[in-house]
């Protein structure tokens, strides 16, 4: 087989693939090798640390993901980001925090090289990452109202922004009384 990208090549070393998640250039994987349940190992492009391996550092082997538990159950990849989900239900992201899309808060950083628990979320049975921001599943008193991409300008389509005196919940966080 040719590695020129043009068929499937085996990827040495890798075992235990309980799923795969591809991103703009860069892929993840849940690995039960070892005795772990799922660990996170990732390769690839890493400018804004959707690898989750602590830097952002690209790297052509797989590597695991710094500090991350190893019990991952789900894993989704978007553009630069990354999203996990523990048994428990706790969700997790990396990568880049555009648009909020990590869940962290206004005040998080533009990127996160290493796995972060997102704030609030518990029991989320299933959750997405899209190419520009992410999706969970939450109880219903998790469920904050949606907010227009703040890279474009303008609210979604049949949408109006939120008004100036509400504050804004990024996605699912407790307490939020603005549905």
């Amino acid at each position: 087989m040719r590695a020129d990208g043009t068929v499937p090549v085996r990827i040495d070393g890798l075992s235990g693939v309980t799923r795969a998640a591809g991103g703009a250039d860069f892929t993840l994987v849940l690995s039960t090798d070892g005795g772990a349940v799922g660990k996170v190992l990732g390769w690839g492009c890493n400018a804004l640390g959707q690898l989750g391996i602590g830097n952002t550092q690209d790297t052509a082997t797989p590597t695991a993901a710094v500090g991350a538990p190893d019990d991952f159950v789900d894993l989704d990849a978007g553009n630069n980001h990354a999203l996990a989900r523990r048994p428990d239900g706790t969700a997790w992201s990396w990568g880049s925090n555009s648009s909020g899309r990590l869940g962290l808060g206004p005040t998080a950083p533009a990127f996160v090289p290493v796995a972060t628990q997102i704030p609030g979320l518990s029991g989320v049975p299933a959750m997405a990452a899209g190419h520009l921001f992410s999706l969970a599943i939450a109880r219903p008193e998790q469920v904050a109202k949606p907010l227009p991409n703040p890279g474009s300008g303008e609210p979604p389509v049949d949408e109006q922004a939120p008004p100036s005196d509400e504050p804004e919940c990024p996605l699912a966080v407790p307490d939020c009384d603005h549905p």
